[in-house]
């Protein structure tokens, strides 16, 4: 493992050790459980634009927020 230096506020470093304390662990385990689940919820897991799908809006004629040029052209797509 590799040691780490952080600072935290005084009582936030309180809240983690009676937290551990209740729970028979140690405040740097826990610390290193949070940094695990930050890495797999924001960093590993991280949705690319890559892997979305399209979706059909269903648009009617008349009803767009594009220029009539482009609504017209994406009409004519979806019937091809």
């Amino acid at each position: 493992m590799k040691p780490i230096t952080i600072n935290v506020s005084a009582p936030v470093y309180q809240q983690f050790k009676i937290y551990a304390k209740r729970r028979g662990r140690n405040v740097s385990e826990l610390v290193r459980e949070a940094m695990e689940q930050f890495l797999l919820s924001r960093i590993e897991n991280r949705p690319s634009v890559k892997n979305f799908q399209p979706f059909n809006l269903k648009l009617r004629k008349g009803v767009s927020v594009f220029g009539e040029d482009l609504f017209e052209e994406m009409l004519e797509e979806q019937h091809d």
